[in-house]
């Protein structure tokens, strides 16, 4: 059995997060995995892993940043036993996986096996970042790329195609959700993750102000936590649109079915490309049509016009035309909805990510 160590990342999980305990769930049994986790976390992940019976330790491997003095002063103090940990369990292991370059980079001289490295962000826009992928390529053997965008996105970095492959991240599409979709006449927008800027928040508030002097019998429902300033500038338009009945937010919950049984419409108005759009997968698992921005890994997952639209998310004209298409009808809701969870069958489902992962882990001999 290949035994394959686990380097992880971040301290929540989310989109990266999920896509890792989603490979630890389906290949357990296939390979033996230990995992290094990230020592400042919230547990959510340590839970996860303890709940699979998957061994691991914490160790305090972080990055350094110019603009953020004391987490690097906090990464530099921890540096030291963070390398003695992984020298001291290294050998043990026949392959390591990562997904990000951070890992390689301050573990550089002491990787001694073959890597695979898991890309789950676009890395070419930022000088710094194009040269630690170059100087990393010495090491990794594999480049898993979670979107065609994200291939092409390592090409551009002069990574030579014969060594990455794309493996679409995957959801669960065992269940039956025909009856997660709500009855009554409301029809509910909704927007998932990370409450930032460049998710779209602001777009989609004021496309909505306008659907709603038309269509009163709408509501927008945002799932999601991030910066407290930002936080307090949605709620300060709303209160400016006077949507205080019309627009709720929620903290977002990993119980993803809570979040799409309360929705008819998930809106992804990114300002940025997105390397890969769980949310959208997962929304259209449940039979929801998706309305997203026409970049990144979202054209990939989003048939326009068949399982949603893709729409140029600086047009606010072109997105509230494409939003009062799905709030108005409710049979074409239903049938991109079904569309949507075919699609997802056929090229995102859970099954076919574990296999093709399978297939990439064993490639390496």
């Amino acid at each position: 059995m290949k035994r394959i160590l686990i380097l992880t990342t971040g301290s929540y999980v989310f989109g990266t997060e999920k896509v890792i305990l989603q490979l630890l769930k389906g290949l357990k049994t296939e390979f033996e995995f230990y995992c290094l986790v990230n020592g400042w976390n919230d547990g959510r992940f340590i839970d996860q892993l303890t709940k699979m019976e998957i061994p691991y330790s914490q160790h305090k491997l972080g990055w350094y940043y110019i603009s953020k003095l004391f987490w690097s002063i906090d990464s530099l103090i921890h540096l030291p036993k963070a390398l003695i940990q992984f020298i001291r369990i290294r050998s043990n292991f026949d392959l390591f996986y990562t997904s990000t370059f951070r890992n390689i980079i301050l573990l550089y001289p002491f990787i001694n096996k073959k890597v695979i490295y898991h890309v789950h962000e676009f890395n070419s826009h930022s000088r710094v970042n194009r040269f630690f992928i170059q100087l990393t390529n010495r090491k990794v053997n594999k480049y898993i790329a979670v979107s065609k965008c994200i291939k092409d996105d390592l090409i551009i970095m002069g990574i030579m195609p014969s060594k990455i492959v794309v493996v679409y991240n995957g959801v669960d599409c065992s269940n039956d959700f025909e009856n997660l979709n709500n009855t009554d006449s409301k029809v509910r927008i909704g927007i998932v993750g990370q409450l930032s800027r460049h998710k779209g928040h602001i777009e989609l508030i004021n496309v909505f102000s306008k659907i709603h002097v038309k269509n009163q019998n709408i509501e927008l429902k945002i799932f999601g936590s991030g910066s407290e300033v930002f936080k307090s500038e949605v709620v300060n338009l709303i209160k400016e649109h006077y949507l205080k009945e019309k627009v709720i937010l929620n903290e977002y919950t990993h119980d993803i079915a809570n979040i799409y049984r309360e929705i008819d419409i998930l809106c992804v108005p990114t300002q940025h490309a997105e390397p890969f759009g769980l949310v959208a997968c997962e929304a259209a698992a449940f039979s929801l049509p998706v309305i997203a921005s026409n970049k990144g890994g979202l054209t990939e997952i989003i048939i326009d016009n068949v399982t949603g639209f893709l729409i140029n998310s600086d047009n606010p004209l072109e997105f509230e035309e494409m939003l009062n298409k799905l709030i108005v009808s409710e049979t074409i809701r239903r049938k991109m909805g079904d569309n949507a969870r075919l699609h997802i069958i056929e090229k995102f489902n859970e099954r076919i990510f574990i296999r093709e992962l399978k297939n990439q882990i064993n490639s390496i001999s």
